[in-house]
C-alpha cells in the first residue's frame, strides 16, 4: 500500500500532483509486475528474452544481483518457478511431488539470466523470474521524489510501511490525506 499526503497552496496543485506522482507509480509497477503479460517482466518470463528493457528493470535487476552475492544466493529472482509451483491459491492444489520441485529448481538455478547492454535473455526454456522481494523497495524509493517534481516542497509518502518525508507542514497545520 501506498499513501501520499502532501501539502500544497491549493488544492487543484495537490489533485494534479497526486494524480502525476500516481501516475508515476503505476509506470514502475507496470514494468515489474511478473503477473501481467503485458509488462516488461511479464515479457521477459513469457518470450524468454526482452530488447531494449527499461532501465527501471535494469536497475532492480543489478541489485538483486547484488542482494543474491550477498546472501549467496539465497535471494533468487530465478525462483519464479517454485513460487508458482507452490502458489497458495489454487483451488484444491496439492503439494507438488518431489519431481516437479526438483524440475523447478533446476530452472531457479544462478546463471540463467544473460545481458546484453539493455538486452536480456533467460538461457533455460521454462525459466521465469519473480523481483517481488525487491521491486516493491524500489518502488517505494522512488515514490517520495514523484511529489517534489510537480512542484510540492512538502509531502509524506508511506509505502509498504516505509514513510519518507520532504519539508514540514506549517506550524498548526497537518497532513491531508488524499486516496484514490
Amino acid at each position: 500500500f501506498v499513501t501520499i499526503s502532501l501539502i500544497c497552496a491549493s488544492r487543484q496543485q495537490a489533485e494534479t500532483a497526486f494524480s502525476l506522482a500516481w501516475e508515476g507509480i503505476r509506470e514502475r509497477i507496470g514494468i515489474f509486475d511478473r503477473h501481467n503479460p503485458g509488462s516488461a517482466l511479464g515479457l521477459l518470463n513469457s518470450q524468454g528474452k526482452l530488447d531494449a528493457a527499461p532501465a527501471a528493470l535494469l536497475t532492480v535487476l543489478e541489485q538483486a544481483e547484488q542482494v543474491g552475492q550477498l546472501t549467496k544466493d539465497a535471494f533468487n529472482p530465478a525462483i519464479a518457478p517454485v513460487v508458482d509451483l507452490y502458489h497458495p491459491y489454487r483451488d484444491g492444489a496439492r503439494l507438488p511431488d518431489k519431481q516437479a520441485v526438483a524440475e523447478a529448481l533446476a530452472l531457479a538455478a544462478p546463471g540463467g539470466l544473460r545481458r546484453s547492454g539493455q538486452n536480456l535473455h533467460l538461457t533455460r526454456a521454462g525459466m521465469s523470474l519473480t523481483l517481488d522481494g525487491i521491486a516493491q523497495g524500489h518502488i517505494a524509493d522512488k515514490a517520495p521524489a514523484l511529489p517534489s517534481q510537480f512542484g510540492v516542497a512538502h509531502h509524506l509518502t508511506t509505502a509498504g510501511g516505509d514513510s519518507r518525508v520532504h519539508g514540514l507542514p506549517d506550524k498548526g497545520r497537518r497532513w491531508a490525506m488524499v486516496r484514490e
